[in-house]
């Protein structure tokens, strides 16, 4: 599998399968999403793993708290699972070495910069930055 790191100012690096970048509207990601992950991290060599749903994809109920636990005891992978953007960025800043202004600062152009490496539409690249753009005038 191939894997991609992204490498940004005072954001975090991350490596991600490049078979996880793809986006299905409404799917659903489900405890065995969470496993195969810490499998595939630790086959790389990896020990941290971040599974993060956003919409318009769903979490499906699980216990979490089982999950993270195998992923240790069975791959030594610490793995944590985010629920939305909101619990996202919580997770990214609470790991990052970054300053709360000077993270809220780069997430916006981190993201688009990500949206274009992964190929997304330029009109969903525009409403990103109408988005934050709006952000960052209420800051």
């Amino acid at each position: 599998m191939a894997w991609r790191s992204l490498q940004r100012p005072t954001v975090p690096r991350v490596l991600m399968p490049a078979s996880h970048h793809a986006t299905i509207p409404g799917a659903s990601t489900s405890e065995a999403s969470a496993d195969t992950l810490a499998e595939e991290v630790a086959s790389h060599g990896a020990s941290r793993a971040l599974l993060a749903v956003l919409r318009p994809g769903r979490l499906d109920r699980f216990d979490r708290s089982s999950t993270i636990r195998r992923a240790e005891r069975d791959h030594g992978v610490v793995l944590r699972i985010t629920d939305g953007t909101r619990e996202l960025l919580h997770e990214a800043f609470s790991v990052g070495v970054a300053e709360l202004d000077t993270f809220c600062a780069t997430v916006p152009r981190a993201y688009a910069e990500a949206l274009r490496d992964a190929r997304v539409a330029k009109d969903t690249i525009d409403i990103w930055a109408a988005v934050a753009g709006r952000w960052a005038s209420r800051a």
